[in-house]
Order: C-alpha cells, then structure tokens, then sequence
C-alpha cells in the first residue's frame, strides 16, 4: 500500500510509503539529522504546494524530481491506495502480477535452478518483451541484445575474423555490449540527457546480456520503453559511425529518442490496422452554440518533464483561446494530460464559457473525468476536482475521447512547451501568434478536404 498525499498530516516522510517511485516507495536521501518528521512540514501552507527550496536543500536530486511531481491537496487528507496498480484500487490480479514478478525476480538470480524452472522463467520474459509496446523492428534489436548476438567487435572477434576491436565511437576500448550501450563515453552522454544515469549504472554492473534485458523489462512501462528506443536508436547511430558517417551530438540523439517515445506513448502499438483507418480522420467543429476545447499533455519519462497544450475554438474554426505551457516534474503522461485539461477548464470559466465540449486523446483521462475509477490513483485529487468544476461551473460540458489525428493543434502547443522552461506558460487570445494561426488553418484545411471527400 502506498499514501495518497492530501495535507500531509498523516504521513511520516521517512518511514511511510509516499512517493510513487522506487522499490519501498520512500525517500532514498539518508534522514541523517534532519528533524522534520512529515510530510506537511514539507509543504508551504501560504501557496498551499511543495516548498521547492526546503525540499531542494534536504533531499538528493531524484527525490526532489519525485516529491515535487506528487499533487498536493490541502483541502483533503491523505488517503492510503493500492500502488500495484494504476488506478490504485487492489484486485486479485495485480496481486498476482506482484507476487510473479517477485518469483521471477528470485529465479533470474537464483544460481543453480532447474531447467525446466529457467525454461518458464525465460519464456515469461519473453512474453513480456513481446508485449512491450513498441515497433517490431525495436524488440527484436532488444532480443538480440538479450542473447547478445549483434556485431559487436568483440563477438567478431569470436568467429575468429581479424579486425580492430576497438570501441568505432570513441576508440577507447574494447566494444562488446556493455561498452557499446553503458559505458562508452558517448552513450554515457545520452543517458544523462535522459535523466537516466541510475538505471544506466545499475545496469552496467549486471552480469549478463540477459540480466539486463530482464532488470529493463521490471522497469515501469513508459520507463522500459525509452531504454528500448534509446538501445535501438544508440545501435543505430553506433553503425552510421562505424561506416563512415559524422557523429551526431548527444543532444540530437535525444531528440530523436524523445520524438519517438512521445509517438509511441501516444499511439501505442496495439492498435489493429483496421481500428488506424477507421479513426484517422481531421478536427471537426461543434455545432452552433458550442465550443470545443481541445487538450494535450506531453510527457518525458527519465527527466519527468511534463507540458501542456489546449485550444478553445467556436463552431467556425475560429479560435477563442490557445495556451501552452511546461511543467515542473510530473509523475506519469496521465498526469501532465490532467494538467492540461486543468488550465483549460480554468482559463474557460475566466471566459464565462457554459457549453462545451472537452476532446482528448487519452482514453484515461476521459474514463478518470467520467467516473469516480482514478480517484486513488496519484492524479486522484485533480480529477475529483475537476469533475466538481465541470459540475458546478458549466452548465453543459461533456469529455469525448478522440484520435489523435483530430487534436494536432493542442498536440503542437503541447510539443512546444516541453522546449520551454518549468513553469513557464502563455495564452493568446488577440493577436494570435503566426504559428498558432498557421496550425489552425491547416486544421480547417483538412476539415474542408473531408468534407469534399464523403
């Protein structure tokens, strides 16, 4: 089990379990002789959010990204949730999951077990590697890498090929697939642009091919797919190098690993092909009366940095409001979502707007802002007081779930935050900005085009 903070009363910062992250899901920092004792001593009871400096000078980095990326409620008490599980409600089968990762986890350590026990274990992780929801072409890099089967120098070596051995990144020392993807000085970089240095060590020290695969896939989901995009992505700069090609600095391989991560945590890659083609279709306007409100939150898993996006437009096209903005740290992509549709619901009650309608493409955030089934989850608190506002200050507003093609403006905005620093926003209403200006026509063009086309 794991709190829910709301005032912070209620839990004790160094003993209890409160932070959504990490194995005993409390602080890592040494309490040393610290006095504060709970969480609500952490908080700033003017503003009513985390005391950012006190947090900053008490607690090492990762704690400090984690703490602040927690919502803080003063109007509630904490709660007590279930963490195995998204929406922090318990059942029987995450229970399970639980107690079979923590087998799993035995047996992949374990020296001498049976062969029919490493038959199982290996099968179910390859199951999992299967599952995780990525293109094929990046599992199968990743299943190479767990039976270590790429050229590598050194495995060249080993078919008894002459041939320099050395590292064709940094020509420091010998490749094989530790060096090629934790410890060459060049992939290091990466790493550390992603906010993924402790992972990268723990992973360096492993003893195998496939004690890292199987310590990547006990990752958390968003979290296990940016190592499986950053080894894909590092393996294939590592053979442009290796041909001849220049080098490309560590800030432009992250932004390629951060586009496609972004792609694939939108998207996903469970999506049948007949279910792509029935959705993709453009923005539509409301009818007469209406405003649609279209949302975004843009998410970085390793550095935690969230942003947000929304657009209000009328049933002609025209907009009424645009924002964008970039978070501090955020727990997870629901969350940053949940901060988007938050500054748009607020700057649409500023306006005086009764009737609308919210479209989003997270199928969570809809479910969460429909029903009562996200309330323990981490973001809990922001959706009970969402659903209250929609109910008390719009007289009629409903929340559609819709294909990512139909919300590219608010997606636009979103992507732009994330360039931005934390806490910094903007809304436009008049003039709008060239860019926004520019993004709204072609959505209208793509309308029009449907329309000529059915």
């Amino acid at each position: 089990m794991s709190w829910r903070v709301g005032d912070g009363n209620h839990i004790r910062i160094w003993e209890d379990a409160w932070i959504p992250a990490g194995v005993t899901r409390r602080p890592r920092t040494p309490r040393g002789n610290i006095v504060i004792s709970k969480v609500s001593e952490l908080i700033d009871p003017i503003r009513g959010t985390w005391d950012s400096e006190l947090i900053n000078d008490l607690f090492w980095e990762e704690d400090v990204s984690n703490i602040l990326s927690i919502p803080v409620h003063m109007d509630r008490e904490d709660s007590v949730a279930w963490h195995f599980n998204k929406k922090g409600v318990f059942s029987v089968k995450s229970a399970y999951h639980v107690l079979e990762d923590e087998a799993e986890t035995k047996l992949v350590r374990q020296k001498g077990e049976t062969s029919r026990h490493s038959l199982n274990s290996g099968q179910k992780m390859w199951n999992k590697l299967w599952g995780v929801p990525v293109p094929p072409k990046i599992k199968q890099c990743v299943w190479r890498v767990a039976h270590n089967s790429l050229a590598h120098k050194m495995n060249i070596k080993s078919k008894k090929i002459s041939l320099d051995t050395r590292c064709p990144v940094c020509f420091r020392y010998d490749e094989d697939g530790a060096h090629c993807f934790f410890k060459c000085k060049e992939v290091r970089k990466v790493w550390r642009e992603l906010g993924l240095e402790n992972i990268r060590l723990k992973l360096a020290n492993l003893l195998s091919a496939m004690e890292v695969v199987a310590e990547i896939l006990r990752q958390r989901e968003d979290m296990c797919i940016v190592v499986f995009v950053l080894i894909w992505k590092w393996w294939s700069v590592r053979n442009k190098v290796n041909v001849g090609e220049l080098m490309p600095s560590a800030q432009t391989t992250v932004s390629a690993i951060r586009d496609m991560v972004q792609d694939i945590l939108k998207e996903g890659s469970r999506i049948n092909h007949h279910q792509s083609l029935e959705v993709q279709q453009g923005w539509l306007p409301p009818a007469e009366g209406i405003l649609k409100i279209n949302i975004d939150g843009s998410f970085m898993p390793g550095t935690s940095k969230g942003a947000w996006g929304f657009v209000i437009r009328s049933h002609d096209g025209a907009i009424v409001i645009a924002g964008a903005g970039s978070l501090g740290p955020v727990h997870d992509a629901l969350m940053a979502e949940m901060m988007a549709c938050k500054f748009a619901v607020e700057a649409a009650i500023q306006l005086g707007i009764a009737h609308g309608v919210i479209e989003t493409d997270s199928s969570q955030l809809r479910e969460g802002l429909t029903s009562s089934e996200f309330d323990l989850s981490v973001a809990g608190g922001l959706f009970q007081d969402i659903r209250a506002s929609l109910h008390e200050d719009f007289l009629s507003l409903n929340v559609t779930k819709i294909h990512r093609s139909c919300n590219s403006l608010a997606h636009e905005l979103a992507a732009m935050g994330q360039s931005w620093d934390p806490g910094q926003y903007h809304h436009w209403i008049d003039p709008l900005p060239d860019f926004v200006i520019r993004l709204n026509t072609h959505d209208l063009a793509e309308y029009e085009l449907i329309n000529i086309k059915f």
